[in-house]
């Protein structure tokens, strides 16, 4: 059976960026509980890293990810934030020199979510790659790390709206539908 393993950024305390009342370790729990809702209605297992406010260390989030030996994919989720508040948009992030497997979830997550982003004016920062630790630790499986959007310049645009549902919807039917399983 496939599990999607649902990082939630950040935690307990740590808040991630925080712009007025909004903090990232909140808005990302509440997209990862949606998308965990998505993803059952769809009959895809999954597991969250965190499902409270809690604060879980980066090498243990990947030490969980680890337990799931193959039929997985990892899906981390974070929101950014500029300096000067003018920095607007997403991005999707794989390790530097990612295999092919991880491009794949890339190139599926990331078309999704343009889609639903660019229906709430976020725009499209494209597909990247780096060398964030969580994953690093994590190499037997897809894993991904997307920044969904700029929580003091985009969060405006999504307030009072669906967007959690919408994206976490998008989401698990990209899995669904487009994301093949290989092991």
């Amino acid at each position: 059976m496939i599990t999607v393993i649902i990082d939630a950024g950040h935690g307990g305390k740590d808040p991630g960026a925080v712009y007025g009342h909004y903090r990232e370790k909140d808005q990302t729990l509440g997209i990862a509980k949606q998308l965990q809702v998505k993803l059952a209605e769809k009959n895809i297992n999954s597991m969250m890293t965190r499902d409270k406010d809690e604060y879980i260390p980066l090498l243990h989030r990947a030490e969980i990810a680890k337990k799931i030996k193959d039929n997985a994919v990892f899906i981390s989720i974070h929101l950014n934030a500029s300096k000067n508040h003018t920095g607007t948009g997403f991005e999707s992030f794989v390790l530097s020199k990612s295999s092919g497997d991880n491009k794949a979830l890339q190139d599926t997550l990331h078309e999704a979510i343009a889609k639903i982003n660019t229906k709430y004016r976020i725009k499209d920062r494209g597909k990247k790659e780096a060398s964030f630790l969580v994953l690093k630790q994590i190499k037997h499986i897809p894993a991904i790390l997307l920044e969904l959007f700029f929580i003091d310049a985009d969060i405006e645009k999504i307030k009072g709206s669906n967007y959690y549902s919408e994206i976490a919807t998008a989401i698990a039917t990209a899995i669904a539908d487009n994301y093949k399983f290989n092991n």
